[in-house]
Protein backbone atom coordinates (compact mmCIF):
# COMPACT_ATOMS: atom_id res chain seq x y z
CA UNK A 1 0.00 0.00 0.00
CA UNK A 2 2.82 2.41 0.85
CA UNK A 3 4.46 1.63 -2.51
CA UNK A 4 1.26 2.48 -4.39
CA UNK A 5 0.91 5.82 -2.57
CA UNK A 6 4.59 6.60 -3.21
CA UNK A 7 4.22 5.84 -6.94
CA UNK A 8 1.06 7.96 -7.21
CA UNK A 9 2.82 10.89 -5.49
CA UNK A 10 5.86 10.45 -7.72
CA UNK A 11 3.65 10.50 -10.84
CA UNK A 12 1.81 13.60 -9.63
CA UNK A 13 5.13 15.31 -8.91
CA UNK A 14 6.47 14.41 -12.36
CA UNK A 15 3.34 15.70 -14.08
CA UNK A 16 3.44 18.91 -12.05
CA UNK A 17 7.08 19.46 -12.98
CA UNK A 18 6.35 19.08 -16.68
CA UNK A 19 3.30 21.31 -16.44
CA UNK A 20 4.66 24.12 -14.26
CA UNK A 21 8.41 23.51 -14.11
CA UNK A 22 10.73 26.17 -15.43
CA UNK A 23 12.28 25.47 -18.80
CA UNK A 24 15.70 26.95 -19.38
CA UNK A 25 15.38 30.20 -21.33
CA UNK A 26 16.31 30.11 -25.00
CA UNK A 27 19.63 31.73 -25.87
CA UNK A 28 19.30 35.49 -26.02
CA UNK A 29 20.24 37.51 -29.06
CA UNK A 30 23.07 39.10 -27.05
CA UNK A 31 24.53 35.63 -26.49
CA UNK A 32 24.46 34.98 -30.23
CA UNK A 33 26.17 38.30 -30.84
CA UNK A 34 28.84 37.58 -28.26
CA UNK A 35 29.41 34.10 -29.68
CA UNK A 36 30.03 35.51 -33.17
CA UNK A 37 32.31 38.27 -31.89
CA UNK A 38 34.27 35.79 -29.78
CA UNK A 39 34.56 33.01 -32.37
CA UNK A 40 35.61 35.38 -35.14
CA UNK A 41 37.89 37.45 -32.87
CA UNK A 42 36.31 40.72 -33.98
CA UNK A 43 38.10 43.90 -32.94
CA UNK A 44 36.16 46.92 -31.66
CA UNK A 45 35.44 48.49 -35.08
CA UNK A 46 34.31 45.11 -36.45
CA UNK A 47 32.08 44.55 -33.41
CA UNK A 48 30.56 48.01 -33.87
CA UNK A 49 29.88 47.32 -37.54
CA UNK A 50 28.43 43.94 -36.59
CA UNK A 51 26.08 45.63 -34.09
CA UNK A 52 24.75 47.78 -36.94
CA UNK A 53 24.24 44.65 -39.06
CA UNK A 54 22.28 43.12 -36.18
CA UNK A 55 20.04 46.18 -35.90
CA UNK A 56 19.30 46.13 -39.62
CA UNK A 57 18.76 42.38 -39.61
CA UNK A 58 16.30 42.49 -36.70
CA UNK A 59 14.37 45.30 -38.36
CA UNK A 60 13.99 43.36 -41.62
CA UNK A 61 13.05 40.13 -39.82
CA UNK A 62 10.48 41.87 -37.60
CA UNK A 63 8.82 43.51 -40.57
CA UNK A 64 8.66 40.24 -42.50
CA UNK A 65 7.34 38.33 -39.48
CA UNK A 66 4.62 40.97 -39.09
CA UNK A 67 3.64 40.39 -42.73
CA UNK A 68 3.51 36.63 -42.11
CA UNK A 69 1.30 37.15 -39.07
CA UNK A 70 -1.05 39.38 -41.05
CA UNK A 71 -1.26 36.91 -43.94
CA UNK A 72 -1.96 34.04 -41.53
CA UNK A 73 -4.69 36.04 -39.83
CA UNK A 74 -6.29 36.68 -43.23
CA UNK A 75 -5.93 33.03 -44.18
CA UNK A 76 -7.52 31.60 -41.05
CA UNK A 77 -10.26 34.21 -41.01
CA UNK A 78 -11.46 32.62 -44.26
CA UNK A 79 -12.57 29.61 -42.23
CA UNK A 80 -15.38 31.63 -40.64
CA UNK A 81 -16.63 32.96 -43.96
CA UNK A 82 -16.34 29.84 -46.10
CA UNK A 83 -15.11 32.14 -48.88
CA UNK A 84 -11.92 30.35 -49.85
CA UNK A 85 -11.14 32.09 -53.14
CA UNK A 86 -7.99 33.79 -51.80
CA UNK A 87 -6.73 30.78 -49.82
CA UNK A 88 -4.11 29.68 -52.34
CA UNK A 89 -2.72 33.16 -52.86
CA UNK A 90 -2.43 33.71 -49.09
CA UNK A 91 -0.65 30.37 -48.64
CA UNK A 92 1.71 31.27 -51.47
CA UNK A 93 2.34 34.67 -49.88
CA UNK A 94 3.18 33.06 -46.54
CA UNK A 95 5.60 30.68 -48.28
CA UNK A 96 7.24 33.55 -50.15
CA UNK A 97 7.66 35.49 -46.90
CA UNK A 98 9.34 32.48 -45.28
CA UNK A 99 11.71 32.35 -48.25
CA UNK A 100 12.36 36.05 -47.76
CA UNK A 101 13.32 35.42 -44.13
CA UNK A 102 15.85 32.81 -45.19
CA UNK A 103 17.23 35.24 -47.78
CA UNK A 104 17.54 37.92 -45.09
CA UNK A 105 19.41 35.50 -42.81
CA UNK A 106 21.73 34.44 -45.64
CA UNK A 107 22.51 38.03 -46.61
CA UNK A 108 23.13 38.86 -42.95
CA UNK A 109 25.80 36.18 -42.75
CA UNK A 110 27.29 37.27 -46.05
CA UNK A 111 27.64 40.73 -44.52
CA UNK A 112 29.26 39.24 -41.41
CA UNK A 113 31.71 37.39 -43.65
CA UNK A 114 32.42 40.71 -45.34
CA UNK A 115 33.57 42.11 -41.98
CA UNK A 116 36.17 39.34 -41.61
CA UNK A 117 39.84 39.92 -42.31
CA UNK A 118 42.69 37.47 -42.88
CA UNK A 119 42.42 34.41 -40.64
CA UNK A 120 38.90 35.39 -39.62
CA UNK A 121 37.64 34.10 -42.98
CA UNK A 122 38.80 30.60 -42.04
CA UNK A 123 37.13 30.97 -38.62
CA UNK A 124 33.94 32.09 -40.34
CA UNK A 125 34.07 29.08 -42.66
CA UNK A 126 34.38 26.80 -39.62
CA UNK A 127 31.38 28.55 -38.08
CA UNK A 128 29.16 27.91 -41.11
CA UNK A 129 28.30 24.42 -39.85
CA UNK A 130 26.54 26.02 -36.88
CA UNK A 131 24.71 28.79 -38.73
CA UNK A 132 21.46 26.93 -39.33
CA UNK A 133 20.97 26.69 -35.57
CA UNK A 134 21.29 30.42 -34.99
CA UNK A 135 17.95 31.28 -36.55
CA UNK A 136 15.95 28.13 -36.04
CA UNK A 137 12.58 29.05 -34.58
CA UNK A 138 12.22 28.44 -30.88
CA UNK A 139 8.79 26.91 -30.42
CA UNK A 140 7.28 26.86 -26.92
CA UNK A 141 5.97 23.58 -25.56
CA UNK A 142 2.18 23.17 -25.97
CA UNK A 143 0.36 25.06 -23.25
CA UNK A 144 3.33 27.34 -22.55
CA UNK A 145 3.26 31.02 -23.49
CA UNK A 146 5.78 32.20 -26.06
CA UNK A 147 8.93 33.73 -24.68
CA UNK A 148 10.64 36.91 -25.76
CA UNK A 149 11.31 37.36 -29.47
CA UNK A 150 14.66 37.16 -31.24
Amino acid sequence: MIMVVALVLLNIGTLAFFRWGKMPPPPRPQQFRNTIVEKLHFDTPQATAYDQLITNHRSKISATEAEIKSAKEQLYSLLSTEQYATKDSLISRIGALHQEIEQIHFEHFQAIKGLCKGDQIQLFNQLTGELAHFFSPQRPAPGRPEGPGR
